[in-house]
């Protein structure tokens, strides 16, 4: 068995345990010297106690405490210099990595000036003008049916289930009022602007539009039975579900108007004309080309009825 020691120069050799006496035998020393050619030449040394002990637990700890101390073998000269070949060799494939990134960033950043410069230069035509909404767009604009309107008094105007029966609204700038809920049956909103106005859910049967402006008006849920929509600008409103029977839309425009498709039907039947001021005909902008009733599923406009209809089984 062999332990080195913490210098390259000592080995200790450990015999086989052999019984001499109380004692056992004790490693000997070997120390390396150096020659001319380099080589190492081992000479031994004495290393046994000349009082044994009975007790080889001191042989022992010299050499479980040299084996502990013993240092990695340093790499030969061969060895290392390959390791930094392979060093060197690895940095310069970095490097090359690099440079298609560097390139790849200068050219961006060229192109990145060019665009800036040139935008710059045309005035920023490139950049868009910011979105809004085009119907609040459009109220900063006089309508252009060119009403007549008495001057507002309020700036805001909410009448939330407020009741006004048979009132004279007529010539009235009521742009962005609300009514939600109102009681306004049988009143008059002639030649007014009621552009981007909420009727929702109120009650409004018999009321008078006649050459009002209506556009993105807001009259869903509203009972509009029998009013008079002669030659008014409905354009982007909406009129879910409301009633609309027997409502005079002569010369009026409802282009892109949200109206129920049975609601829509029922117009169609009266409708007529061309709106004086956008020149759209009114059945145009209410799609009755387009529309048509259900007529069931039996064909012809009639359910076909036979004997077991209605009963369990077929009447079988």
């Amino acid at each position: 068995m062999f332990f080195f020691g913490s210098h390259s120069d000592e080995l200790l050799v450990a015999p086989h345990e052999t019984r001499v006496g109380v004692g056992i035998e004790r490693p000997s020393r070997y120390t390396a010297e150096a020659n001319a050619t380099g080589h190492c030449l081992w000479s031994r040394e004495s290393f046994t106690d000349s009082d044994p002990h009975p007790n080889d637990t001191r042989a022992w700890v010299v050499m479980l405490s040299l084996l502990a101390s013993a240092s990695t073998p340093r790499p030969s000269a061969p060895r290392a210099r390959a390791s930094r070949e392979r060093d060197t060799a690895k940095k310069a494939t970095s490097a090359s990595s690099r440079e298609p990134r560097e390139w790849q960033s200068a050219f961006a950043g060229l192109a990145a000036g060019c665009y800036l410069g040139a935008t710059v230069a045309g005035g920023l035509a490139a950049f868009p003008p910011p979105a809004s909404a085009s119907f609040l767009d459009d109220m900063q604009e006089p309508s252009i049916m060119g009403l007549k309107l008495k001057e507002r008094t309020q700036e805001v105007i909410l009448e939330t289930k407020a009741e006004y029966i048979n009132q004279d609204f007529s010539h009235s700038d009521l742009q962005g009022a609300i009514y939600t809920e109102a009681d306004l049956r049988g009143s008059d909103f002639s030649g007014s602007d009621l552009r981007a106005v909420i009727f929702s859910r109120a009650i409004m049967p018999g009321v008078n539009f006649e050459g009002s402006d209506m556009q993105s008006a807001f009259l869903d849920y509203v009972v509009l039975r029998g009013s008079n929509f002669r030659g008014v600008i409905a354009t982007n409103a909406n009129f879910t579900r409301s009633d609309l029977g027997e409502c005079d839309v002569t010369d009026a425009d409802f282009t892109e108007a949200v109206i129920d498709r049975y609601q829509a039907i029922g117009l169609c039947e009266t409708a007529s004309g061309t709106n004086k001021f956008t020149g759209v005909d009114t059945r145009e902008s209410l799609g009755c080309d387009y529309l048509k009733r259900y007529e069931g599923s039996g064909g012809a406009g009639k359910v076909a009825v036979t004997k077991g209809s209605g009963t369990w089984g077929g009447g079988k």
